[in-house]
């Protein structure tokens, strides 16, 4: 599920995001007794969230602890204070890439093995231009061409070629 809460008085957003960004879970394998695919198999567990990644795939606020860095989230987690840690999926292998080494090195108990990663959602990115009669007509011509590259097929391969997955595109 994507929820969409921005809103803005001086711009327009567009009707459909131009990115789906996947949104992963590390978890305790211990504490999910199958891999977390959904918000759904994270409610009733203690989440540990980087800033907004759980407001952003729709979890309501009392399902999840939003900490102030990506780090404490991975080593509370590591450590047992958390069941999960969710954040964006590169960003995430790229902190545990980073953090692994000196997190196993202070606590020689942990298993890195009793760890794994899941794709629980998606937050998306939208246009967005300025609410100005430009900011309009810019605003038009990407809905209309975005609609056009959908109606040509070409859509879904210009994304694929870039290894990024399409977002649905609402024709009407």
């Amino acid at each position: 599920m994507i929820k969409d809460s921005a809103v803005s008085q001086v711009h327009i957003q567009a009707p459909f995001p131009i990115l789906l960004s996947p949104v992963s879970a590390f978890y305790h394998t211990a504490s999910f007794p199958q891999p977390p695919k959904n918000i759904e198999d994270l409610i009733g567990k203690k989440v540990c969230s980087s800033f907004q990644m759980g407001a952003s795939i729709g979890m309501d606020t009392d399902d999840y602890i939003e900490v102030r860095t990506k780090s404490q989230a991975f080593l509370m987690t590591l450590y047992g204070r958390c069941d999960a840690y969710i954040d964006d999926r590169d960003e995430m292998l790229k902190l545990i890439e980073r953090d692994k080494p000196a997190a196993l090195a202070n606590k020689e108990n942990v298993n890195f093995n009793d760890f794994k990663r899941s794709t629980v959602g998606h937050t998306a990115w939208y246009m967005v231009t300025p609410k100005t009669p430009r900011g309009k007509a810019v605003m038009e011509l990407y809905v209309q061409g975005t609609k056009a590259l959908v109606r040509a097929n070409q859509f879904n391969a210009i994304y694929q070629s870039r290894g990024f997955e399409a977002p649905t595109i609402n024709m009407n």
